[in-house]
């Protein structure tokens, strides 16, 4: 996908890693995906998913703040933009919950860049989407995050991992984007089966002076054979 999006971009100023980025939680999981990321690797931020370890995950990103098993979050700037990471994570559990103590540094950090247009990621989805399995580990507080996002007019999109595939909508008046997998794709509803057979994506944010647009970009199907057991 990075080669692919090398390719097709003019350039890539940040890549947001969305969560569950190991399948086994193991500290050489991540050092390799840190080798994968390349030149990439040193604008890389990381979210933890409900699959990760966060411990394991800052040691192979020395630039995440705080230590062990602390919530990972982020906040930085790139051309006139504001972006804000929150960790959803409950450790042991398929749900995601933000919690009071990381709503609350939320708000502040709104409010401290109330002058930038911003885009929120997140882990977990905060809205329904339409599949029963994934909408069973959805994000529990998403109500109380739409409560600070409604107080903060300048957050343009939110963007969440988790679900294996590309999804728009909106919490309250703000657009959510749902990611692709890098790896496996799940369908839109059961009826569709266990697994969509679209090749692997990411999502591709273009944010500009004129706003946001948002794009999803995909191995092409000649490029990608998926395994059948």
């Amino acid at each position: 996908m990075l080669e692919l999006a090398r390719e097709r971009l003019p350039a890539i100023d940040r890549v947001v890693l969305t969560g569950d980025l190991a399948h086994d939680e193991h500290p050489t999981t991540y050092v390799a995906l840190r080798s994968l990321l390349g030149r990439d690797g040193d604008n890389a931020l990381a979210l933890p998913g409900n699959h990760d370890d966060r411990a394991a995950l800052r040691a192979a990103f020395p630039s995440i703040p705080g230590d062990g098993a602390a919530s990972v979050r982020f906040v930085t700037q790139l051309e006139g933009w504001c972006l804000l990471g929150l960790d959803s994570q409950i450790t042991g559990e398929n749900t995601g919950r933000i919690g009071a103590p990381q709503l609350a540094w939320l708000r502040d950090m709104l409010a401290a860049h109330a002058d930038r247009p911003t885009v929120v990621f997140v882990h977990h989805a905060p809205i329904a989407t339409g599949h029963p399995y994934m909408d069973s580990m959805g994000l529990l507080d998403a109500e109380a995050l739409a409560e600070v996002l409604a107080e903060a007019p300048q957050v343009r999109a939110l963007c969440n991992g988790h679900i294996h595939r590309d999804l728009e909508g909106t919490l309250g008046a703000v657009p959510v984007y749902g990611a692709p997998s890098t790896a496996f794709q799940f369908p839109a509803c059961p009826d569709e089966g266990d697994f969509d057979l679209r090749p692997p994506g990411c999502r591709v944010l273009h944010l500009s002076p004129d706003g946001l647009r948002t794009q999803v970009l995909r191995l092409p199907l000649l490029e990608y054979v998926p395994h059948r057991s």
